[in-house]
């Protein structure tokens, strides 16, 4: 007799990309930002090394909750911290999401979704997307528990257009699940949603473009309702008091991060324009990634080749994944280094 249940034996789990153990690596398989985050960041995380760290932390991260409603113009109480955006939807797909309830997902996206609603032993509904990674005109929601929509989306980049988005939670009589993990590098987002619609959470992450994935810092805005009951669902002290500390300094210094964006969306455009040059077709992207394919040139092969130059990119084996490669926005030198070795690789 197995120890675990027979839907856990069979789940392949979730593969996170590769992190190199040496040095000299080129990171561009990961969507982590190149650049560091605000120095009043990394002052208030040296000044929080103290004894107060034998304390537990605010178990429910009250200070950092009012800074982001602050920012966001939201109540306190609509808003949830969580150790990761993960956190966050893992919590919403237990909550909502019994065993052979449907989720929804789009086809492709964020490979974690498919994982949680496995765990829950959901059936999982997959929507298409067009030739172009677009979401189809019609959706039918009907008898759909929980639909999770990555905005912009996760691997292409792609920005879904808010009236789509509207009328999918309009129609939705289950919680619909807006990922804006990426929404700091787009060009428009649906917080606003929040408001209009009691049944949609919106969730973000201070690991893209605040420089603070080693943190593990997201957060959740909905209905006080919506919150409340994720927050019976989350541990004791979800969020540790460090990076609560970083988290309450980083929304303080919003500018740093926009500064950053902004550097990272001219050195998107810089390398897409190289890139199309050099025969790659480019997903149009809305985060700090792009989304590429050669017109000759195989694409896992090209992962290889560029592994032996010490330079990491994201190879997804899975059906209309498997001819791109998802390439993170570095450094403006490390983006002319990719040239380069693209150009001899492709001589």
């Amino acid at each position: 007799m197995s120890l675990f249940r027979p839907a856990v034996e069979k789940m392949k789990g979730y593969v996170p990309g590769f992190q190199p153990k040496g040095l000299g690596f080129i990171k561009l398989n990961t969507n982590e930002n190149p650049y560091p985050p605000s120095e009043k960041v990394l002052n208030a995380l040296k000044e929080a090394v103290n004894a107060r760290v034998r304390l537990y932390p605010d178990p429910v991260a009250d200070e950092l909750r009012m800074e982001l409603a602050k920012a966001f113009r939201f109540p306190k109480d609509w808003i949830m911290v969580g150790n990761g955006s993960d956190e966050i939807l893992n919590l919403a797909m237990r909550a909502g999401v019994e065993k052979n309830d449907k989720v929804l997902i789009t086809e492709p996206t964020y490979i974690l979704y498919e994982v949680l609603a496995q765990m829950q032993e959901a059936k999982i509904i997959r929507l298409e997307l067009d030739e172009d990674f677009n979401l189809p005109k019609q959706v039918d929601t009907r008898g759909i528990k929980m639909t999770f929509i990555s905005n912009p989306n996760a691997p292409t980049g792609a920005l879904f257009g808010r009236e789509q988005l509207r009328k999918i939670c309009r129609a939705s009589k289950g919680i619909v699940l807006i990922d804006e993990a990426y929404a700091d590098f787009a060009k428009e987002n649906c917080l606003d949603f929040v408001r209009e619609f009691k049944n949609v959470i919106v969730t973000r992450t201070l690991s893209k473009s605040y420089s603070l994935a080693g943190l593990r810092i997201g957060f959740a805005i909905a209905r006080p309702q919506v919150i409340e009951t994720l927050m019976k669902l989350k541990d004791s002290y979800n969020v540790n008091r460090l990076s609560q500390v970083a988290g309450i300094a980083a929304i303080r210094d919003r500018g740093v991060m926009k500064r950053t964006v902004q550097q990272i969306i001219r050195d998107r455009e810089f390398l897409i324009q190289h890139l199309e040059r050099l025969d790659f077709s480019v997903i149009p992207s809305q985060t700090n990634f792009i989304f590429v394919k050669h017109a000759r040139y195989d694409a896992f092969k090209l992962l290889k080749e560029l592994e032996r130059k010490k330079i990491l990119v994201r190879f997804f084996n899975r059906p209309r994944l498997k001819e791109y490669l998802r390439i993170s926005i570095g450094r403006n030198q490390e983006m002319i280094k990719l040239v380069r070795e693209l150009e001899r690789i492709l001589k």
